[in-house]
């Protein structure tokens, strides 16, 4: 199955959930005992962070875990007013926005002061200030540079984007690390004294060496620090897109690996359960087996990757 057919049939699944909670939620409204339905709303915001951080959708993996955070919080009160159940109703609308891809504003009350929250308060979501959103073209890739000289910056740049990738330009590493969260790149390109930061702050980016006559220390100081490749100074066409497209092709296979296992943890439980059921333990020994293959290669992989890096 392609990636967009586990996120489509992820959204099928997010869908039930979100009927359960909301569900759960206007139980508790209509006076029903808030324990009997508190671990129906959880484990819908529990599976729902989980299964957005499977699937890289970084927005919605943050909302859901604030949410489930402040929800978990209020089982020792065992009780809601109607204020604090229309706070997680729209908390649950605005997840459903964040899943298709909209921009969503949602205040995020801390768990101190949600006791705070009383039937007679003002609304509780708030519009808060967001950065005019940017599209992002994720089929080629996104990349960051980050270099002193605004030179060098906007060649990279203007190739790139001439050549339908996103890119982003920056001449100190600190500007690059507020934007990082956003736009989840995929390759950084940077020099040498930057390697070390970005690495630690983006750790999943494939990171680009921008090289000008480096020494052969210098190199392998750089390939020790993580870097994967080298962007050589003069900047030419054909070397950036070879380079920074061997880069995204790398950041791709890791993230389509994790993915894949991901979807298989995910479907694993399910699936075990059915054939317990119906006595298939062969079977199920055989996946079980197969499974910790699978998950004993990824960690050599990874293992691998962080040695080569």
């Amino acid at each position: 199955m392609s990636d967009d057919g586990m996120i489509d049939e992820f959204k099928v699944e997010a869908a039930e959930l979100f009927e359960n909670a909301e569900n759960s939620l206007l139980n508790i409204d209509k006076g029903e005992d808030f324990l009997s339905n508190y671990n129906n709303i959880f484990r819908a915001f529990h599976s729902l962070k989980g299964a957005a951080g499977m699937f890289g959708l970084l927005p919605l993996q943050e909302h859901m875990h604030k949410l489930e955070s402040l929800f978990e919080a209020q089982k020792k009160i065992a009780s809601m007013n109607n204020k604090q159940i229309d706070y997680f109703l729209t908390g649950i609308d605005v997840a459903k926005k964040l899943l298709d891809g909209e921009d969503a504003n949602f205040y995020h009350i801390e768990i101190a002061n949600f006791n705070e929250v009383e039937q007679d308060s003002t609304p509780v979501t708030l519009p808060t200030p967001t950065k005019s959103k940017i599209k992002l073209n994720r089929k080629k890739g996104v990349i960051f540079i980050i270099s002193k000289s605004i030179e060098f910056n906007s060649q990279i740049k203007a190739i790139l984007e001439n050549n339908e990738f996103t890119a982003f330009d920056f001449t100190t590493s600190s500007d690059a690390l507020v934007d990082i969260e956003s736009y989840v790149p995929n390759v950084i390109v940077c020099n040498l004294e930057n390697i070390e930061e970005v690495k630690s702050e983006s750790p999943d980016s494939v990171i680009v060496l921008l090289s000008d006559k480096l020494s052969e220390d210098k190199i392998k100081e750089a390939i020790l620090l993580g870097a994967h490749s080298v962007l050589p100074i003069p900047i030419e066409e054909v070397i950036v897109l070879n380079v920074c497209g061997n880069a995204i092709a790398k950041n791709m296979t890791m993230q389509l690996l994790e993915k894949a296992v991901s979807y298989i943890l995910y479907q694993f439980t399910d699936l075990d359960l059915f054939l317990k059921s119906q006595g298939k333990e062969g079977i199920r020994t055989a996946l079980k087996k197969d499974l910790q293959t699978i998950l004993e290669l990824r960690k050599s992989i990874s293992n691998f990757s962080s040695i080569e890096e």
